[in-house]
């Protein structure tokens, strides 16, 4: 053997300890385990996270180390040995000093050269601060969602009175500002409601949907403004189209999309709007939404058009909170929304769904 040769002994030596190198200063909090649930390997993100204070923690079991740990935790890792991926975004995690922590984990098996599972991969993080932090919000969402709005709907009816009661004095031009300002106001608080709902995740898990019905629905529930503005819509969606929503942000996104369509059209010439579907990457569905109105400069306006309070056009009723509401439930449904747009030509939104299993089979 040549003197400089590395032999086989060697080279897994040092495969170990590039792997131990890798995971030890891994920004993720790692640790991986044998079949015994001895520890392996074991990243400082993990000790520091878990304040393991021990330096000798590798060869010990997990159970040495955590004596706490909730017995569920042995069935997790018994599937995990059995060859089963685990997960939970949300686990509550009792310490044995009376401290409550919030974990995210996630439990896989590894395997051996011979294919049979090794042992295990633990990849956790500890989301106390952040689960602290959003009942803080969902606190803020209560005061936004009753206190505020109680107030504004009894501003509303005190002008309803006052209308009703007192006609003259609610031609008054001061009246008629604060209404306008009530209602406003009213119409912010719940778009802002909507925001937090969202960012939140109040809403039940996918279900299948028909994207039919829903632009079924959404026209019925503009069918006046369609008339008054003439636009021609024509609907190319089968009836048994099934993606996997939400049901109530389906239906806000294309109502959404389709007052879009009718806020922002073009007075020079006839109105139209076109919805149709096509298949997408990663068993996905297209839904598309194409119109003629007045168009949006994407080279002007491309990187805040789903922003929050983005206004494009000069329009009485534009708030800039509808494209950020229905991009954030499009995301909130694992899907994905673009546009391709044009001044004087109109817009193109297609919003990327996932379609049920029973429309794949």
């Amino acid at each position: 053997m040549p003197p400089n040769a590395i032999t086989e002994i060697e080279r897994l030596r040092h495969l170990d300890g590039l792997m131990r190198y890798v995971v030890e200063h891994s920004r993720s909090s790692i640790a991986i385990l044998d079949r015994d649930l001895r520890y392996i390997y074991v990243s400082q993100r993990f000790l520091d996270l878990y304040r393991v204070t021990d330096p000798d923690i590798i060869g010990k079991r997990h159970w040495e180390v955590f004596p706490d740990l909730p017995d569920k935790f042995k069935q997790v890792h018994l599937k995990a040995l059995a060859g089963e991926t685990l997960s939970n975004d949300q686990e509550i995690f009792p310490r044995g000093d009376g401290r409550v922590e919030f974990t995210r984990w996630e439990c896989r098996p590894w395997y051996d050269l011979k294919g049979g599972v090794g042992g295990i991969i633990l990849i956790t993080e500890v989301i106390t601060e952040s689960v602290v932090q959003m009942n803080r919000l969902r606190q803020f969402n209560h005061i936004v969602s009753h206190n505020l709005r109680s107030h504004t709907a009894n501003l509303i009816g005190l002008l309803n009175l006052l209308d009703a009661e007192a006609p003259g004095l609610v031609e008054h031009p001061y009246m008629e500002l604060l209404r306008s300002t009530t209602t406003s106001l009213n119409q912010t608080i719940t778009h802002l409601n909507e925001v937090l709902d969202v960012h939140l995740g109040r809403h039940e898990p996918l279900s299948p949907c028909h994207p039919a019905s829903a632009i079924t629905r959404a026209l019925a529930g503009v069918s006046a403004q369609l008339e008054e503005s003439g636009m021609q819509v024509d609907v190319e969606v089968p009836d048994t189209l099934q993606v996997m929503a939400v049901p109530a942000y389906l239906d806000s996104i294309v109502l959404n999309l389709i007052t879009n369509a009718l806020k922002y059209r073009d007075p020079q010439r006839p109105a139209r709007l076109r919805i149709w579907n096509e298949p997408a990457d990663n068993g996905r569905v297209a839904l598309r939404f194409a119109d003629n109105g007045l168009g949006i400069d994407l080279g002007k306006y491309g990187n805040d058009l789903f922003g929050l309070f983005q206004t494009f056009h000069d329009h009485p009723d534009a708030k800039g909170m509808g494209l950020y509401i229905t991009r954030s439930q499009v995301e909130e449904m694992g899907g994905a929304i673009s546009v391709d747009s044009e001044p004087g030509l109109g817009s193109v939104f297609a919003v990327m769904l996932p379609v049920s299993s029973a429309q794949k089979a």
